[in-house]
């Protein structure tokens, strides 16, 4: 048996709903004719937020936990997704010794 080739790999990512509708909500209503400009920590807010809603409330929705799996489940690697759709997305964290917040930019 031969170890698997990256070409024959068949991931594709998998996006909550939730995601998609709080990027798609984002975009539109930081929309300014050229570019939207969207926070990393506003994102990762209304995917909870959605999600919360979703689940109803209940005692067991931890939002440490959610916010975990946003990270572990990449649901916020969505540049190539929208770049099929025709924006340009541009994700800027902070380096060593920077402190700004991360943002996402789509043009």
């Amino acid at each position: 048996m031969e170890a698997i080739s990256k070409s024959e790999l068949k991931i594709k990512p998998h996006f909550w709903s939730e995601t998609i509708e709080a990027f798609n909500e984002l975009i539109q209503k930081e929309w300014n004719g050229e570019e939207a400009i969207i926070y990393q920590k506003d994102i990762v807010n209304l995917i909870i937020s959605k999600r919360a809603e979703k689940s109803g409330l209940d005692s067991d929705f931890d939002y440490n936990k959610c916010q975990d799996l946003i990270f572990s489940n990449k649901q916020l690697d969505i540049e190539k997704l929208y770049s099929e759709k025709g924006f340009k997305v541009e994700y800027d964290q902070p380096g060593y010794c920077e402190s700004y917040e991360a943002t996402f930019k789509f043009k």
